[in-house]
């Protein structure tokens, strides 16, 4: 859908031209200021996408996963969006990259070198795979 895409590029680099401009000691006085305030804008623009997500496809529950789902502050601002919401138990929410492994592992091998010539993309309810 369109506008719900994002990167964390922007909010990355203006953290680090802040505590760039702030000198080490200034920063290292306001970690925690600063942390707090990367999480709540990282939080909060997790949560407006979702919520533009939910109103866009008329949804009424939102499932949560991965590793920011193990975050205590995403669990609840997830929980205000006034959906039904399906977050893993803690132990269950590690990195993706792990749950993709390991899907591979039900997928035909590609000798090498087609596997350099694959091309992924996303079509709505299944990931296709094209040569």
């Amino acid at each position: 859908m369109r506008g719900l895409d994002f990167s964390f590029a922007g909010l990355k680099t203006a953290l680090l031209y802040r505590v760039r401009d702030l000198g080490a000691e200034e920063a290292a006085r306001r970690r925690a200021d600063l942390a707090a305030s990367y999480q709540k804008a990282i939080v909060e623009s997790l949560a407006l996408r979702a919520q533009r997500a939910l109103l866009e496809t008329g949804l009424e529950r939102l499932s949560v996963g991965g590793g920011v789902a193990a975050n205590g502050a995403v669990r609840s601002r997830m929980a205000t969006l006034g959906v039904e919401l399906h977050v893993p138990a803690r132990e269950l929410c590690t990195d993706n990259a792990a749950m993709i492994a390991s899907a591979a592992r039900y997928v035909d091998l590609l000798p090498y070198p087609a596997y350099l010539g694959l091309e992924v993309y996303a079509t709505g309810e299944r990931m296709l795979a094209a040569q």
